[in-house]
């Protein structure tokens, strides 16, 4: 079943009276919430003997070729979900010149932003999408 964001919007619309809501995520017998990449770190958060071990391997790939198509200014984290639905990611980008310009919340972390090249593990994702190595 497709996921539905829901959008209400009020006679005055602004910050204030503007939201988005997400389905509520019910998890079928057997199936287990994974948190794949945390937001602090783009190493892989699955041991290789898990059965979404690929799936973080993929996600990873995928931070990877964001980096590179932004020019080295952004990327997506803190996958986590399950079962193919992945949800509450966090937008990492290029650290602000002030705090009031940050633009995607408290996740968006600059430390582990300017860390990103150096410890992300390539792996054959990676080659597959022609991206070079840190």
């Amino acid at each position: 079943m497709p996921t539905e964001l829901k959008h209400k919007k009020f006679e005055a619309a602004g910050p204030s009276r503007s939201f988005l809501l997400e389905e509520r995520i019910t998890l079928q017998d057997g199936e287990q919430f994974k948190k794949y990449i945390h937001n602090s770190s783009p190493l892989l958060n699955l041991l290789e003997e898990e059965s979404e071990y690929h799936i973080c391997l993929f996600l990873c790939a995928c931070q990877h070729f964001q980096y590179i198509k932004t020019h080295h200014m952004a990327y997506v984290s803190d996958f986590q979900g399950y079962g193919g639905l992945l949800t509450d990611v966090q937008i990492m980008t290029s650290p602000p010149s002030t705090p009031k310009e940050r633009l995607f919340g408290h996740g968006n972390i600059n430390e582990y932003f300017n860390k990103f090249p150096f410890e992300h593990q390539c792996n054959d994702f990676c080659l597959w999408l022609g991206l070079e190595h840190f």
